[in-house]
Parts: structure tokens; sequence; C-alpha cells
């Protein structure tokens, strides 16, 4: 249960504050249970000012405090960030990443191995005002019980959420809706996978 669980963000912009706004309006979990970092000090102050939780300015003791990790930096530092959290990495920990333009390829090549649970989350923009529509694609593997932790934490920012019957590399959002897509793959109307959501707006087929 999401109650029970600390969650780490790596990463204190925009939409991982909307992220700690919502599920702490949810009540699902306590300022006391999140933990961020970032490497812009004045943003940790903000974070921890605001909202109590508990501010770190390395991104190694995140993981360390926390069961679910979130990577919420931007694509041009996701690099440096898995590679300084990588080896305090391990087996039992939820690694979920929001960074647009990022593979699980990259994430799986780059994490240690066994390979933690990964899911792939693409929020759109409404989610910063906790109205999105969000993108979930887990990586094969991944139980139901982390899927379902996945959902709980999105719930807090949005109302729709997309899932996928198999992992796809990315989900992405046009102009409020969605197209899941392969790495330099292109979609084709006779493909025979479907995106799902819970509201027919959001479907699209894809490979």
């Amino acid at each position: 249960m999401l109650t029970k669980k600390t969650i780490g963000f790596i990463g204190s912009g925009n939409m991982g504050e909307a992220l700690i706004k919502g599920l702490l309006a949810s009540k699902k979990i306590t300022s006391s249970q999140i933990a961020v970092s970032d490497k812009i000090k004045e943003r940790l102050a903000h974070m921890a000012e605001h909202y109590g939780v508990k501010a770190f300015s390395k991104n190694f003791e995140v993981v360390k405090a926390s069961d679910i990790i979130i990577i919420a930096v931007k694509s041009n530092d996701i690099k440096d960030a898995v590679m300084e959290i990588a080896e305090d990495i391990t087996k039992d920990k939820l690694i979920i990443t929001i960074a647009a333009g990022v593979s699980m390829d990259f994430l799986r090549e780059n994490l240690p191995h066994p390979v933690p649970p990964i899911v792939r989350v693409m929020p759109n923009t409404p989610a910063l005002v906790l109205e999105g529509a969000i993108g979930i694609c887990p990586y094969h593997g991944v139980s139901e019980d982390d899927k379902n932790l996945a959902l709980q934490i999105f719930e807090t920012v949005g109302k729709n959420r997309l899932k996928r019957k198999r992992p796809c590399i990315y989900v992405l959002d046009y102009g409020g809706s969605f197209r899941c897509r392969r790495q330099g793959w292109t979609p084709k109307k006779d493909s025979k996978s479907t995106c799902h959501s819970n509201s027919s707006r959001f479907s699209k087929t894809c490979a």
C-alpha cells in the first residue's frame, strides 16, 4: 500500500512539485514520507518550506531514504542523475521515470542487475493543476503491486490514465490525446496493438 511507502523525487521541478502537491492533498502519504533532491539550493529550500518534505542535496541520499524513486529531472540531466544513483538502487526499489525522451532501454542498461522494476510515465501539462491525462508503461516483469503503486501516485494529479497491454518505450501526448510508439516507429493504421485509457478520447493504436 502507498500509505506505507516512502517516495523520493530526483529533481523537484514543476511536475515533481505537482506530484508532491497531489500526493499530500490526497492524504495517501504525509510529508515525512517524501524526500526530494535538486541541484538548485533555492528550489530545495522552497520544497522544504512549503511542503515540509525532506530535502537532500545529493541524489543518492534520496535513493537510500526511499522505497519508490521518481526520476523527474530534465532530459539533459538524466544521464548524470542515473549514474549517481545506480550504485544505491536495489531490486526491491520501484523506479518511475517522468523524464521526457528517456527510453526503457537506457534505464535498463545503466541501472544495476538484476534490473529493478521500472515504470515509464508521461504526464501531460494539465497534471500541473491536478487535471492531467497520464500515460503509464510498465517494463516487463513489473509486478501488479508495483503497477498499482504507480497508478495510485499518478491518480493524484489526473483523472485519466493510459495503460498498455505490453510495455512500450514512449507514451506521448499530442494536444490532449495519447499515442504510443516504439523508438523510431511510425504509427500504422493496421497496427494490432492498442493503447487503453478509461476514456475513449485517449485511445490510439500503436505498435
